[in-house]
């Protein structure tokens, strides 16, 4: 995990990745090489977590690229999806007046926006357990035996991963508005302490969303449409 201080150019040395994340956003490598990443963050109005995350998710990325299909889908099912639904329920029950010590019509447009995501996750999981993932394995298990593809009634896997794909968009966006709200509570002096502790409690399930999407998106969703072009129907 990279660290505040740590100097540009060191990163670059570490991770080869890094140039392309420091295109993504748009910081300078010729001018920022000899400055610690947290610095160039302040500078730039970059919240340092969101690029602490991108690094750990390309670094991941390099392991999951080696797992078979089948496995990487039973991982994000196992790991991924149940420990998401755990953070999503526990979230909401910090919403309660009695747990959060206050209340405000800020506090309730946010729980309600929880509640929302809530909703738009488990409509996003089911998709992927239900109807992508079955054919999944089903593709692995044909390309290991030689038998022939079934005919799915979404047609192509590109149609599912579509949808899935474009979840993640209005997922992140109701992430986007949880974190301002919260931030705007965190800085009323009476309402800081449960709000950030709120905020801390909603980045974290960021993080892993984040994290997620982008291993189905890079290596999951690619490779199953690669396998699928590969076998016979």
């Amino acid at each position: 995990m990279i660290e505040k201080e740590k100097i540009i150019l060191e990163l670059i040395k570490e991770y080869r990745y890094t140039l392309d994340i420091l295109n993504t956003y748009k910081i300078d490598y010729s001018s920022s090489k000899h400055i610690p990443i947290g610095t160039i963050c302040d500078r730039n109005g970059i919240v340092f977590e969101k690029i602490q995350q991108d690094f750990i998710n390309r670094h991941k990325s390099l392991e999951y690229d080696q797992w078979s299909l089948d496995a990487l889908v039973e991982h994000i099912i196992h790991h991924h999806h149940l420990h998401l639904t755990q953070q999503i329920i526990r979230l909401l029950r910090l919403f309660n007046k009695k747990n959060v010590g206050f209340d405000s019509d800020t506090l309730i447009e946010t729980e309600n926006i929880c509640y929302d995501l809530a909703n738009q996750l488990a409509t996003h999981i089911e998709k992927k357990e239900l109807i992508l993932y079955p054919f999944i394995k089903e593709m692995v298990s044909v390309q290991k035996t030689g038998m022939l593809l079934t005919f799915p009634k979404f047609a192509t896997v590109t149609n599912p991963i579509f949808n899935i794909e474009k979840e993640y968009t209005a997922i992140k966006s109701s992430l986007e508005k949880i974190d301002l709200l919260l931030q705007s509570l965190s800085n009323t002096p009476a309402f800081a302490k449960p709000a950030l502790y709120l905020l801390t409690k909603s980045r974290e399930i960021e993080a892993v969303i984040q994290h997620y999407a982008f291993v189905e998106q890079n290596i999951l969703h690619p490779k199953t449409i690669d396998l699928e072009k590969k076998l016979t129907w």
